[in-house]
């Protein structure tokens, strides 16, 4: 299962994908091109991407990105 939210918080915009999943082994060795490209994304946009994984718990992914309001 896979639950997925979109929301404004503190001036950002803030995307957070969680699954049901196994987990993810280990971030620090994990040369999967697709967290690499999240990561890249998020930085150029300004933000940050955060992700937590517990082994047979599932996995958190955060993307915070400013919003940029012109007044």
């Amino acid at each position: 299962e896979v639950i997925i939210g979109l929301r404004e918080e503190n001036d950002e915009l803030v995307l957070t994908v969680k699954d049901d999943g196994t987990g993810i082994r280990s971030l620090r060795k994990n040369k999967r091109m697709g967290i690499h490209m999240m990561k890249y994304r998020a930085d150029v946009s300004g933000g940050k991407l955060e992700i937590e994984s517990r082994r047979g718990r599932g996995t958190t992914v955060t993307c915070r990105v400013p919003l940029n309001r012109e007044k």
